[in-house]
């Protein structure tokens, strides 16, 4: 099995989150962020998709989220997506896609695939775009929330 990480920042209510990020200093940036911004949560990180469909069919609890890179090793966003998306159990874990790829097709995919957000990774990005998307999402089940142009 893919080595994940496991990184853990408990407290009452805490998040379960799967971050899919196979560049380094992307993930620094979020594990920064998400401590300046103290949300609580557990986090595991895997480094190319076949690693986030391997953690997601082996670990029970289902993460809360899984904040997706459409750009990764092995098997990219949109492949996880429709794996994700032909799997009844998977198919219920919310995805948020964060990525560099501002293409209006990356979109329409990763909303085909059953995202429930896409974020374009702005150089400034805060992790509190994040946390709104994920509110947003369980406040409407069901809906898609873009932030950032394309």
């Amino acid at each position: 099995m893919t080595e994940l990480q496991r990184i853990d920042y408990f407290s009452p209510g805490h998040r379960t989150i799967l971050l899919a990020e196979d560049n380094e200093g992307d993930l620094e940036l979020f594990k920064e962020l998400c401590e300046s911004a103290n949300v609580s949560h557990s986090l595991f990180v895997a480094r190319d998709g076949e690693a986030v469909l391997e953690f997601l069919r082996a670990h029970r609890p289902l993460p809360d989220i899984v904040i997706l890179d459409i750009n990764m090793p092995k098997l990219n966003g949109h492949g996880v997506l429709e794996a994700m998306h032909a799997d009844e159990t998977l198919s219920k874990v919310p995805v948020i896609v964060l990525t560099s790829s501002e293409a209006s097709r990356d979109v329409q995919l990763a909303q085909e695939g059953g995202a429930c957000g896409y974020i374009v990774k702005p150089p400034d990005f805060r992790i509190s775009e994040l946390l709104s998307v994920i509110d947003a999402f369980h406040a409407t089940p069901g809906m898609f929330i873009k932030v950032g142009d394309t």
